[in-house]
């Protein structure tokens, strides 16, 4: 298991003759942060600050097992002790180093001793102690090295030269090796990986992200059309926050997996250095597939030559060079920016290389006369601008307007008569809510001699056509919790002779099949089906004396109110929910007029809207569509984008011209349990087309019909399914008879109804037929009494039965 790390560096030294120049480099290190983790401060190892009281041997192998880098103070002074070591003597110095070696070897730290030189008279003199004799005795009585073999050891090591006078170069040396080679290595296991990811997000993002609005001199995006959702990307710029990298140069790519932060003295001191490539990444793809990979290097003013003799030791950087390869193409887009490094100062950029896709165009045949006529821009001549449908599709009432009316008719044997005085009104039309209604009338005493007393107003409801019959159903009782006065008298209502009531308004509401009980969501959320045909509303008034007067009107609704295609809609399709009353649409519209040579892989082509989904392809995805179905030998038909509802679903499908490069169509499969539609949206030409031409080569694909052919709506029992008998549809074209024929369910229900009136209807008269054997009750049978506890019984009696049809029924199938 790796060690935990909390330091970058473990500064080791002699204390008795190097502990000023070994402070001195811990605070200076210390004062920066860590490359490229802006909110991570460097942090060393140093005994004076971080060990107290008595310290062991242990102590120090801990803290170096606990560091990135093992840095040793290495001067003449810090040798001398070694080299006088007497037999059985121990040197902590040599015993760090050792344990320290050991780690490196394993990999667990990296060592990079510091060689620091001596100042005799203000003259700087390299260090050059590297002579022994050594001491050939162990480092511990433990240990099974030599000092000799430890000295050696470190010695055959890449140190760096110091200048005791000069170490901030140095210095600076030593934290780009810390940042680019020391802590990418170890970072994963330092202690506060979390908190420094947040941080350092958090401190990028108002650095040189979207909220510090950096000044971008130069995005380079590229993507990869092995994998759709790899994009390379990367960035060069100026730090505009106002944080402490301001004004600084801002290299980043893919995000913030790399942001490289330079100051113009940093650009200064690697204008020094012979560093060409500066960052480097490889792409891993799956096998047999090259590699894509991102690189930057630094653009000089006097480039490098390779295996040039002598090199100056200041080249000048004048820019960057961004180098991206994707895997699918063998060439790679290169692009550079220069800038004035000294002032951090844009001054230009330029493409070097540019990747194209070279779509081509297509051509009816291999005709040596190209003509423009021979051009054919809609390749997939079987695509038809025709939709294909199957299955049983709600009709859309856009040709039979009907504004909302009554039809009021009177009768009855009552002593009373209804005018009325307005409109009526129904709710809008909607496909989730129960039909209400409301009617205003006026009631009037047609005795002039008496008194008329009325004391309730009941309703009822019916198809107003029955199976094309013209024939009107029975009449549906509205129970009373579903009319309601909005303004009038109320009941009971006294008349005198002659006289006329004010205004009543009443507001009825028609509960959907199924829904009279309703419980449960599902329920609620049910359409009323009904409201498609006309509905007969009957008014009945009952007078004291037990006469009645009915009332009768009719609605017809009007336009359903489904979406439309619209002007901009190059496609419009639709399939049909009949359960929900619901339609599901498609709309497809080009997002540009003109999509010939459309080079910028960034444009979006055309906009898919579907319900809860909006799409909006760019070049690049139809590029990446293409070379998939290039590397497939027989699929010329890509899955582009699906999504799965309860009730709806619906594929799109990107058909590819392998010849032109090009997908040339989508198709779009949609679908309920009751509706199929097939659709085709054909694209003009895009991309870079070249002067290039190709023969078409699109998909034969099996014929769309055939898939329909295939295609079983469901038969689910919980749906009214509109009436299979083709001619008697027609009657949807009469505006007068405006019937749409629901015949399964309302059956269903009506079925249920009977038969549950005959078994009450037995239970009572059964019951009254025993009343007096069984002493049940001991009142007349015109009482009011008696006729509650009869309903009483009835229900009981009806209640146990129906619970004894349950375990029957259970016992059957069982």
């Amino acid at each position: 298991m790796s060690t935990e790390k909390i330091h970058h560096i473990y500064i080791c030294y002699r204390s008795s003759t190097d502990a000023d120049i070994a402070e001195k480099i811990c605070d200076k290190l210390q004062n920066h942060h860590v490359p490229n983790e802006p909110s991570l401060r460097i942090k060393c190892f140093f005994d004076k600050q971080d060990l107290k009281g008595e310290v062991s041997e242990n102590d120090y192998s801990v803290h170096i097992q606990q560091s990135c880098l093992f840095i040793p103070l290495i001067t003449d002074s810090a040798l001398t002790p070694i080299r006088n070591l007497k037999e059985n003597e121990i040197d902590p110095m040599v015993q760090q180093i050792e344990f320290a070696l050991n780690a490196h070897r394993t990999g667990e730290i990296v060592v990079i001793p510091f060689l620091i030189g001596t100042v005799l008279n203000g003259m700087y003199k390299q260090f050059s102690s590297f002579g022994g004799p050594w001491p050939q005795q162990m480092v511990s009585p433990i240990s099974q090295t030599s000092i000799g073999s430890v000295i050696s050891e470190l010695f055959s090591l890449q140190g760096i030269f110091v200048d005791p006078n000069d170490i901030l170069p140095k210095l600076d040396v030593t934290k780009e090796k810390l940042g680019s080679v020391i802590w990418p290595r170890y970072r994963g296991q330092w202690k506060d990986l979390t908190q420094i990811d947040q941080n350092r997000e958090q401190l990028l993002l108002e650095t040189v992200g979207w909220r510090a609005e950096p000044d971008r001199w130069i995005e380079v995006e590229m993507a990869d059309y092995e994998n759709n959702s790899a994009v390379i990307r990367a960035s060069v710029g100026k730090v505009t926050a106002s944080n402490s990298e301001q004004g600084k140069l801002f290299v980043m790519v893919q995000g913030f997996e790399y942001v490289g932060l330079f100051s113009n003295v940093d650009l200064e001191r690697i204008s020094h250095n012979n560093q060409e490539l500066f960052y480097e990444r490889k792409l891993e793809r799956p096998e047999n597939v090259s590699p894509a990979f991102v690189k930057l290097k630094w653009v000089r003013e006097n480039p490098i030559v390779e295996g040039e003799s002598e090199k100056k030791t200041v080249n000048q950087i004048i820019g960057i060079e961004i180098v991206l390869k994707p895997s699918h193409s063998q060439s790679s887009q290169i692009e550079r920016v220069f800038f004035d490094a000294k002032e951090v100062k844009f001054n230009s950029k330029e493409v070097i290389s540019d990747i194209v896709f070279k779509e081509k165009k297509p051509i009816k045949s291999n005709s040596t006369n190209q003509n423009e006529s021979d051009f054919f821009y809609s390749p997939y001549e079987e695509v038809s601008d025709k939709i294909l449908t199957k299955g049983k599709f709600l009709p859309n009432g856009d040709e039979n307007i009907i504004t909302a009316k009554s039809d009021f008719k009177t009768k009855g044997e009552g002593t009373i008569r209804i005018k009325q005085t307005g409109q009526v009104i129904a709710n809008q039309v909607s496909r989730r809510s129960d039909d209400s209604f409301e009617i205003s009338f006026n009631i009037l005493n047609l005795i002039d001699e008496k008194n008329v007393c009325i004391l309730e107003l009941s309703a009822e409801w019916q198809y107003a056509l029955d199976n094309g019959k013209n024939e009107a159903k029975s009449w549906n009782k509205i129970q009373n919790e579903n009319i309601f006065t909005l303004s009038g008298p109320p009941f009971p209502l006294l008349l005198a002779p002659g006289a006329v009531s004010e205004k009543l308004t009443i507001r009825v509401f028609i509960k959907a099949p199924g829904r009279e009980n309703a419980s449960s969501c599902f329920n609620w959320s049910r359409s009323w089906l009904a409201r498609l045909g006309p509905v007969n509303i009957r008014l009945t008034f009952e007078e004291k004396n037990g006469n009645i007067s009915t009332h009768v009107f009719q609605f017809c609704n009007g336009e359903i109110p489904f979406s439309k295609k619209e002007s901009k809609d190059k496609l419009f399709a639709f399939v049909d929910d009949l359960q929900k009353y619901e339609r599901y649409a498609l709309r497809c519209s080009f997002r540009t007029e003109n999509l010939s040579d459309t080079t910028n892989a960034d444009q979006e082509l055309f906009e898919v809207r579907v319900p809860g989904r909006c799409f909006t392809p760019k070049v690049s995805d139809l590029r990446y569509f293409a070379y998939q179905g290039l590397k497939s030998e027989n699929n010329s038909e890509i899955e582009w984008e699906s999504s799965s509802e309860e009730n709806f679903s619906w594929k799109g499908y990107m058909l590819v011209d392998k010849n032109c490069r090009r997908v040339y169509a989508v198709k779009f499969v949609l679908q309920t349990l009751h509706t199929m539609s097939i659709s085709y949206l054909k694209l003009p030409l895009y991309g870079d087309i070249t002067s290039e031409t190709a023969e078409l080569s699109y998909s034969q694909e099996v014929s769309p019909q055939s898939v329909l052919d295939g295609f079983n709506p469901s038969d689910n029992q919980d749906v009214i399914v509109v009436s299979e008998d083709v001619p008697k549809l027609q009657v949807i074209q009469n505006p007068t008879k405006r019937a749409f024929l629901y015949q399964d369910k309302v059956k269903q229900l009506e079925n249920e109804n009977n038969e549950n009136k005959e078994n009450k209807n037995k239970l009572e008269s059964n019951l009254v037929k025993n009343t007096e054997d069984n002493n049940v009750v001991n009142v007349v049978v015109n009482s009011n009494d008696l006729l509650v506890e009869v309903k009483n019984y009835v229900d009981k009696k009806f209640n146990e039965l129906h619970l004894k049809l349950n375990d029957l029924e259970k016992k059957v199938s069982n």
